[in-house]
């Protein structure tokens, strides 16, 4: 058995982790397993990988052309090695994502697609071509209970059959044992006199970065704020001007731009919490992330949040839209003696109800006769 994950999002979002991290686990299984996005990672050598898709952004035009020329070239490269199964990402439904899932048709793969996100985050989605996604799917992913009711009322009987249920997998193995000194412009240096929260990822609206804003005025001095991660379909000068208002800019420490795996891994392991503020999600790769580090979460109490966070124990969930009950858990946090259990009970939920050899026993029930779990 062959499947390949064709994704032209890859690296810019850390999608390079999801797709390695469920290849790898199904190529133990015995599957062939390939890529084709812009990365090569030299650690999974057992997945076949073609960076044919840019890592950066060109102009227009040329990325345009890119994203048509290495749809084709990967999808005749499936054919010649006579791939049956593809994976195709979801977040959005716009004409760009429509053609990926029509040319996959049009070569005559079956395509398993996994909806990230059941309607777009920067409101970009156009019904039409969601309905034609779905439709041209052989197999519907999503990860949670919440995204599954969602989004079956917009499917027939026969199309809620193929819906399945499948969690998204950690990070663990991606995390270097190892950490680098990463230096940052500003020189950002941590001082063990202070608490760092970190919010981490593309800045939309959506997450709710101006919730955690209002928080910092009703913390003590010792908390500062980590904002690591570059706007997306959104204007930073908003949170620029909350900063100003609320005289806090001593306070937050501004890293806006895209942040690579080192960073990552440096920031991850040196925060005190994540802050997840959000006000509309469907899953969450940077909550699994945290995770997988042993970072304690903080996250409005979103259902998709609700069905990974038992309040208390492996993170703590506040009122959505509160900032003034997220200072209040940020307080009990570390107030409390809570820290060291969570931080064990978090790395614990990620390694054994997230792990990949899990999840990739439902994929290969997939890949194995079209046998659904």
């Amino acid at each position: 058995m062959k499947v390949a994950i064709i994704d032209p999002v890859g690296i810019k979002a850390g999608m390079n982790c999801y797709d390695i991290g469920l290849l790898n686990a199904l190529s133990k299984r015995g599957i062939q397993s390939f890529t084709f996005s812009n990365f090569n990672d030299k650690n999974f050598i057992n997945v076949a990988q073609f960076d044919y898709f840019f890592k950066r952004k060109r102009s227009i035009p040329i990325t345009i052309l890119n994203y048509v020329y290495a749809h084709f070239k990967a999808l005749a490269k499936c054919k010649r090695e006579r791939i049956p199964w593809i994976i195709l990402h979801v977040f959005s439904a716009t004409s760009k994502d429509y053609f990926s899932f029509l040319l996959a048709k049009l070569f005559k793969i079956k395509v398993i697609g996994i909806i990230h996100d059941v309607s777009s985050l920067t409101g970009e989605d156009k019904s039409f071509f969601r309905s034609r996604i779905y439709s041209l799917s052989d197999v519907l992913v999503v990860h949670n209970e919440a995204s599954k009711k969602s989004i079956e009322s917009d499917l027939d009987n026969e199309r809620r059959k193929k819906l399945l249920k499948i969690p998204h997998g950690n990070f663990i193995e991606f995390i270097s044992k190892q950490t680098l000194d990463i230096t940052f412009h500003g020189s950002l240096i941590f001082n063990p006199n202070y608490k760092y929260l970190l919010f981490f990822g593309q800045i939309k609206k959506v997450k709710g970065l101006d919730i955690l804003l209002r928080a910092i005025p009703l913390l003590p001095e010792k908390f500062k704020i980590i904002i690591a991660g570059k706007p997306h379909r959104d204007d930073f000068s908003y949170y620029e001007n909350i900063i100003k208002e609320l005289n806090i800019s001593d306070r937050v420490i501004k890293i806006i731009r895209f942040i690579t795996d080192e960073e990552r891994d440096f920031l991850f392991k040196k925060c005190d919490a994540l802050i997840l503020p959000y006000r509309k999600i469907f899953q969450s790769g940077v909550l699994m992330l945290a995770m997988s580090y042993g970072l304690p979460v903080i996250a409005s109490d979103l259902t998709a949040n609700k069905e990974i966070i038992e309040d208390g124990k492996n993170g703590i969930l506040f009122a959505d839209g509160s900032y003034q009950e997220l200072a209040l858990k940020v307080e009990k946090l570390f107030s409390q003696n809570m820290i060291d259990n969570i931080k064990r009970n978090t790395f614990s939920t990620a390694e054994h109800q997230y792990s990949w050899s899990v999840i990739s026993e439902k994929y290969n029930n997939i890949l194995d006769n079209n046998r659904f779990v």
